[in-house]
Protein backbone atom coordinates (compact mmCIF):
# COMPACT_ATOMS: atom_id res chain seq x y z
CA UNK A 1 0.00 0.00 0.00
CA UNK A 2 3.17 2.03 0.61
CA UNK A 3 4.16 1.47 -2.46
CA UNK A 4 0.89 2.52 -4.46
CA UNK A 5 0.79 5.70 -2.28
CA UNK A 6 4.36 7.08 -2.70
CA UNK A 7 3.89 6.46 -6.98
CA UNK A 8 0.26 8.07 -6.69
CA UNK A 9 2.12 11.08 -4.90
CA UNK A 10 4.44 10.74 -7.65
CA UNK A 11 2.07 11.02 -10.45
CA UNK A 12 -0.14 13.93 -9.37
CA UNK A 13 3.27 15.85 -9.07
CA UNK A 14 4.04 15.11 -12.81
CA UNK A 15 0.54 15.69 -13.72
CA UNK A 16 0.39 19.22 -11.93
CA UNK A 17 3.62 20.08 -13.27
CA UNK A 18 3.12 19.00 -17.17
CA UNK A 19 0.18 20.88 -16.86
CA UNK A 20 1.49 24.03 -15.65
CA UNK A 21 4.10 23.65 -18.36
CA UNK A 22 1.50 23.40 -20.89
CA UNK A 23 -0.46 26.43 -19.46
CA UNK A 24 2.73 28.84 -19.31
CA UNK A 25 3.54 28.12 -23.06
CA UNK A 26 -0.30 28.51 -24.17
CA UNK A 27 0.04 32.30 -22.04
CA UNK A 28 3.67 32.95 -23.91
CA UNK A 29 2.37 32.03 -27.62
CA UNK A 30 -1.35 33.66 -26.74
CA UNK A 31 0.98 37.44 -25.56
CA UNK A 32 2.96 37.25 -28.96
CA UNK A 33 -0.17 36.66 -31.01
CA UNK A 34 -1.58 39.52 -29.30
CA UNK A 35 1.28 41.93 -29.00
CA UNK A 36 3.53 41.24 -31.77
CA UNK A 37 6.26 44.02 -30.65
CA UNK A 38 6.95 41.58 -27.20
CA UNK A 39 8.16 39.16 -29.88
CA UNK A 40 11.56 38.84 -30.72
CA UNK A 41 11.37 37.67 -34.55
CA UNK A 42 9.88 41.08 -36.28
CA UNK A 43 10.42 41.65 -39.82
CA UNK A 44 11.27 45.23 -41.46
CA UNK A 45 9.69 45.83 -44.58
CA UNK A 46 11.40 48.53 -46.78
CA UNK A 47 9.14 50.64 -49.29
CA UNK A 48 10.80 51.69 -52.38
CA UNK A 49 10.82 55.41 -52.72
CA UNK A 50 7.91 56.87 -55.16
CA UNK A 51 9.91 59.20 -57.91
CA UNK A 52 7.35 61.65 -58.89
CA UNK A 53 7.35 64.70 -60.97
CA UNK A 54 6.54 66.69 -57.42
CA UNK A 55 9.18 64.77 -55.80
CA UNK A 56 11.95 65.92 -58.09
CA UNK A 57 10.62 69.41 -58.24
CA UNK A 58 10.85 69.76 -54.61
CA UNK A 59 14.78 68.41 -54.63
CA UNK A 60 15.66 70.09 -57.19
CA UNK A 61 14.41 73.82 -56.35
CA UNK A 62 16.64 73.08 -53.11
CA UNK A 63 19.61 71.94 -55.15
CA UNK A 64 18.68 75.29 -57.78
CA UNK A 65 18.24 77.46 -54.25
CA UNK A 66 21.91 76.07 -52.91
CA UNK A 67 23.77 77.09 -55.85
CA UNK A 68 22.38 80.58 -55.60
CA UNK A 69 19.78 79.88 -58.41
CA UNK A 70 16.19 81.74 -58.05
CA UNK A 71 13.23 79.62 -58.13
CA UNK A 72 11.04 78.21 -61.23
CA UNK A 73 7.44 77.37 -61.46
CA UNK A 74 6.43 74.21 -61.49
CA UNK A 75 4.40 74.26 -65.12
CA UNK A 76 2.01 71.48 -65.47
CA UNK A 77 2.47 71.56 -69.38
CA UNK A 78 5.63 70.43 -68.93
CA UNK A 79 5.03 67.54 -67.02
CA UNK A 80 2.65 66.33 -70.02
CA UNK A 81 5.75 67.27 -72.36
CA UNK A 82 7.93 65.29 -70.42
CA UNK A 83 5.33 62.49 -69.64
CA UNK A 84 4.97 62.35 -73.42
CA UNK A 85 8.84 62.51 -74.31
CA UNK A 86 9.36 59.32 -71.68
CA UNK A 87 6.40 57.42 -72.83
CA UNK A 88 8.13 57.80 -76.99
CA UNK A 89 11.23 56.60 -75.52
CA UNK A 90 10.13 53.29 -73.70
CA UNK A 91 7.59 52.62 -76.59
CA UNK A 92 10.44 53.48 -79.22
CA UNK A 93 13.35 51.21 -77.02
CA UNK A 94 15.76 54.31 -77.12
CA UNK A 95 17.51 56.67 -74.91
CA UNK A 96 18.29 60.07 -76.34
CA UNK A 97 17.24 63.26 -77.13
CA UNK A 98 15.92 62.64 -80.29
CA UNK A 99 13.87 59.86 -81.79
CA UNK A 100 16.14 57.71 -83.87
CA UNK A 101 13.35 56.37 -86.38
CA UNK A 102 11.17 59.54 -86.30
CA UNK A 103 13.63 62.26 -85.58
CA UNK A 104 11.28 63.93 -83.01
CA UNK A 105 13.04 65.65 -80.18
CA UNK A 106 12.75 66.77 -77.01
CA UNK A 107 11.51 70.25 -77.15
CA UNK A 108 9.01 69.14 -79.73
CA UNK A 109 7.01 68.24 -77.20
CA UNK A 110 7.76 71.38 -75.10
CA UNK A 111 6.40 73.50 -77.70
CA UNK A 112 3.17 71.14 -78.64
CA UNK A 113 2.31 71.95 -74.85
CA UNK A 114 3.30 75.20 -74.23
CA UNK A 115 3.76 77.66 -77.51
CA UNK A 116 4.54 80.56 -75.49
CA UNK A 117 8.27 79.91 -75.22
CA UNK A 118 11.71 81.49 -75.80
CA UNK A 119 14.24 78.77 -74.51
CA UNK A 120 13.46 75.42 -74.00
CA UNK A 121 16.26 72.53 -72.66
CA UNK A 122 15.62 69.25 -71.83
CA UNK A 123 18.09 67.17 -69.42
CA UNK A 124 17.36 63.24 -69.41
CA UNK A 125 18.51 60.41 -66.76
CA UNK A 126 18.24 56.84 -66.54
CA UNK A 127 19.41 53.96 -64.50
CA UNK A 128 18.78 51.84 -61.21
CA UNK A 129 18.36 54.73 -58.79
CA UNK A 130 15.90 54.13 -56.33
CA UNK A 131 15.68 57.87 -54.63
CA UNK A 132 14.74 61.67 -56.12
CA UNK A 133 17.88 62.59 -54.69
CA UNK A 134 20.02 59.93 -56.09
CA UNK A 135 18.53 61.28 -59.42
CA UNK A 136 19.37 64.85 -58.45
CA UNK A 137 22.56 64.58 -57.10
CA UNK A 138 23.15 62.90 -60.36
CA UNK A 139 22.53 65.72 -62.41
CA UNK A 140 24.04 68.53 -60.36
CA UNK A 141 27.35 66.59 -60.92
CA UNK A 142 27.34 67.13 -64.26
CA UNK A 143 28.89 70.50 -65.27
CA UNK A 144 26.71 70.38 -68.27
CA UNK A 145 23.36 69.46 -66.51
CA UNK A 146 24.15 71.65 -63.36
CA UNK A 147 24.63 74.46 -66.04
CA UNK A 148 21.12 73.71 -67.65
CA UNK A 149 19.84 74.00 -64.49
CA UNK A 150 20.91 76.64 -62.70
CA UNK A 151 20.67 78.67 -66.08
CA UNK A 152 18.68 82.54 -65.05
CA UNK A 153 16.86 82.39 -68.25
CA UNK A 154 14.41 79.32 -67.53
CA UNK A 155 11.41 80.23 -65.52
CA UNK A 156 9.15 76.70 -65.81
CA UNK A 157 9.96 73.69 -65.54
CA UNK A 158 8.39 69.63 -65.19
CA UNK A 159 9.30 66.20 -64.78
CA UNK A 160 8.40 62.62 -65.91
CA UNK A 161 8.78 59.35 -64.18
CA UNK A 162 8.87 56.37 -66.69
CA UNK A 163 10.14 52.28 -64.76
CA UNK A 164 10.83 49.43 -67.63
CA UNK A 165 12.84 46.55 -67.62
CA UNK A 166 13.88 47.56 -63.91
CA UNK A 167 15.36 51.20 -64.98
CA UNK A 168 13.55 54.52 -64.20
CA UNK A 169 14.06 57.10 -66.82
CA UNK A 170 13.82 60.61 -65.69
CA UNK A 171 12.82 63.29 -68.26
CA UNK A 172 13.21 66.96 -67.31
CA UNK A 173 11.77 69.77 -69.39
CA UNK A 174 13.22 73.41 -68.81
CA UNK A 175 11.42 76.79 -70.28
CA UNK A 176 11.35 80.60 -70.73
CA UNK A 177 7.99 81.47 -70.87
CA UNK A 178 7.66 84.69 -72.63
CA UNK A 179 5.89 87.80 -71.98
CA UNK A 180 3.74 88.89 -75.03
CA UNK A 181 6.27 91.85 -76.65
CA UNK A 182 8.68 88.55 -76.92
CA UNK A 183 6.82 87.26 -79.23
CA UNK A 184 9.27 88.31 -82.46
CA UNK A 185 12.22 87.71 -80.44
CA UNK A 186 11.03 84.35 -79.66
CA UNK A 187 11.09 83.08 -83.09
CA UNK A 188 14.76 84.12 -83.87
CA UNK A 189 16.06 82.46 -80.66
CA UNK A 190 14.49 79.09 -81.18
CA UNK A 191 16.47 78.96 -84.79
CA UNK A 192 19.78 79.17 -82.42
CA UNK A 193 22.08 75.95 -82.35
CA UNK A 194 20.71 73.92 -79.27
CA UNK A 195 23.07 71.94 -76.94
CA UNK A 196 21.97 69.36 -74.62
CA UNK A 197 23.15 66.46 -72.54
CA UNK A 198 22.91 63.37 -70.16
CA UNK A 199 23.82 61.13 -68.73
CA UNK A 200 24.14 57.31 -68.60
CA UNK A 201 25.36 55.41 -65.75
CA UNK A 202 28.09 58.46 -65.15
CA UNK A 203 29.00 58.92 -68.36
CA UNK A 204 27.73 62.04 -70.00
CA UNK A 205 26.85 62.56 -73.34
CA UNK A 206 26.25 65.87 -75.14
CA UNK A 207 24.48 66.80 -78.57
CA UNK A 208 24.23 69.49 -80.20
CA UNK A 209 21.49 69.59 -82.86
Amino acid sequence: MKWLRKHALLATILIFISGYTLFSLMYVANEKHTNPQNSSATTSVSTPEAITPNSLYVSLEEARIKSGATGLTHNPALDTSAGQKCSDMVSGDYYAHVNPTTGKHGYDYITANLSNTVYVDEILNQGTVTTTQGFVDSWMSSPDHKSAIIDPKYTDIGFAVCNEGGKTTVVGHLAQVKIPQQTVQAQAQRSFVHCSSYEIYGTVHTNCY
